[in-house]
């Protein structure tokens, strides 16, 4: 009955209010924006789809994960795009952000796995869903930055 609740709680928090919210509609860059203008990716529709037939915590981690790989890809993506768009000066500047950028990750992921420690399987949802929300801010910010130097 526990680990019922605490799936439910999980999914619930994952998942971010998906009921009692205005119909989404997708336009032609993948952003599903509502009514509150409240922006959604395709890549978190994606996850809400594979979580909600999901009860277990590993299984609750691989729609996580998939998620954390999709997002991967748009970093590379905006980093290729970036590339480029850019002088190789400007370009060689954005690899150092990036390298430094992979350094705090690395270093949050060792925090982060602090609370896989504690007792009771939600932890590792919960640090799962810390670590993606982590790749997918870099992934955004990338993708605002590209966005905003073409339109120079």
């Amino acid at each position: 009955m526990k680990r019922v609740i605490l799936s439910i709680i999980i999914i619930s928090i994952l998942s971010v209010g998906c009921v009692q919210k205005p119909p989404l509609t997708f336009d032609k860059n993948t952003i599903k924006v509502n009514a509150q203008n409240e922006q959604k990716y395709s890549i978190d529709k994606m996850e809400e789809i594979c979580l909600s037939n999901k009860s277990s915590t590993q299984e609750i981690n691989e729609c996580t994960f998939k998620a954390m790989d999709a997002w991967n890809k748009e970093i590379e993506k905006y980093l290729a795009l970036l590339k480029n768009i850019n002088s190789k000066d400007d370009f060689e500047n954005i690899q150092i952000s990036q390298k430094n950028w992979e350094k705090f990750r690395d270093s949050e992921i060792i925090v982060y796995n602090l609370i896989q420690q504690k007792e009771g399987t939600m932890f590792q949802n919960v640090s799962t869903g810390f670590k993606r929300e982590l790749i997918k801010q870099r992934a955004i910010e990338l993708k605002s930055l590209y966005e905003t130097l073409m339109n120079k």
